[in-house]
């Protein structure tokens, strides 16, 4: 079995002045809504396991602005199966019915994403 794991780190609304030097809040993917400006995201995994690989498995996790500013997260670490079955899709919107910035899929180096309004949403 592949172990497979996805760190996000959500480092700050887009325009926040003050930056906590370090991240005290973490979040899992999973179903629960969340309203900030920092923090550390993981799979559902958490900090020292993978994604379990569930076939059909389907979680939309939405972050809102705290502060009503946009959100950036840069991705620290990324791999899924490589297969097409595993894929995160992240939407600029506070829910999947709003456009995609993308699909993320397989073995990538860090990068970010950042979003035109308040929401983001990973499923």
């Amino acid at each position: 079995m592949m172990k497979n794991s996805i760190l996000f780190v959500l480092t700050s609304c887009i325009f926040l002045f003050v930056i906590e030097s370090g991240f005290s809040q973490t979040y899992l993917h999973d179903n629960t809504a969340v309203s900030t400006c920092a923090g550390t995201y993981y799979d559902a995994g958490g900090i020292n396991g993978y994604y379990s690989n569930q076939n059909g498995q389907t979680v939309f996790k939405t972050f809102t602005s705290s502060n009503g500013n946009r959100l950036k997260f840069n991705f620290v670490q990324f791999v899924t199966e490589g297969n097409g079955l595993d894929f995160l899709t992240i939407y600029d919107g506070p829910d999947n019915t709003y456009p995609p910035i993308g699909v993320y899929q397989g073995s990538l180096s860090p990068f970010a994403v950042e979003g035109s309004g308040t929401s983001l949403t990973f499923g």
